[in-house]
């Protein structure tokens, strides 16, 4: 194994094991994987039967063998939320006719950043994602749409695409970004402040009708 300026890397099969001998006594080491396998993660790392989380540190000792182990285990899958609200100017909930629509576009990629696709199940039904990882819901105002089965540690970003008129998008309130997590999965939630649109500039006709009932004709 050569080592450039400190640094090397190697491949390793499942039970394969490598031993590098003649290190200096003293020397520090840090053993992480950066493998490019999308299906699995890191379970557990050991050095010498302590568990030092995801990443392998030590010291080479004199006339002693440090043992580095890691596990890993399969990725699994999770959900995300997609979660539509619309608020006052004082930021209080409101009710908004469910024929107001709200439409948002959601990228998915992995850890490596290449885009995630396929056909997942959600609560609207399937859903489609194309090669770019991209796909769109609409929703009204209070509304959820839940996309299952998306692998783990996917990233994905939500921007609303179409936003109407009266309405406007709240970034401080929303949470557009995140990762899916197989055990909480992921809620994006989507906020907009309802501000009533002014109408001027024409005639509005108000229609009053006036209408007697009982017998006094007086």
């Amino acid at each position: 194994m050569v080592f450039a300026n400190g640094y090397a890397e190697v491949e390793l099969k499942k039970d394969q094991t490598l031993w590098i001998t003649g290190v200096p006594a003293g020397t520090e080491y840090v053993v992480e994987e950066i493998s490019d396998n999308g299906d699995y993660k890191v379970k557990s790392v050991h050095v010498n039967g302590q568990y030092t989380g995801n990443v392998a540190t030590g010291t080479v000792a004199q006339f002693l063998i440090d043992d580095v182990e890691f596990v890993n285990t399969a990725l699994g899958e999770g959900d995300l939320v997609i979660t539509k609200q619309v608020v006052d100017n004082q930021g209080n909930v409101v009710n908004v006719a469910e024929s107001v629509k709200f439409t948002m576009e959601i990228t998915l990629k992995d850890s490596k950043g290449k885009a995630v696709s396929g056909t997942f199940q959600s609560s609207l039904g399937e859903i489609q994602v194309g090669q770019d990882g991209k796909f769109t819901v609409a929703l009204s105002a209070g509304h959820s749409v839940v996309v299952r089965g998306i692998p783990e540690k996917t990233q994905f970003t939500v921007v609303e695409t179409n936003v109407p008129a009266g309405f406007e998008f709240v970034e401080k309130d929303s949470s557009m970004t995140g990762i899916v997590d197989v055990d909480m999965g992921h809620r994006a939630v989507v906020v907009n402040k309802y501000s009533p649109v002014a109408i001027s500039g024409t005639d509005v006709k108000v229609l009053v009708s006036k209408e007697i009932t009982g017998n006094r004709t007086e």
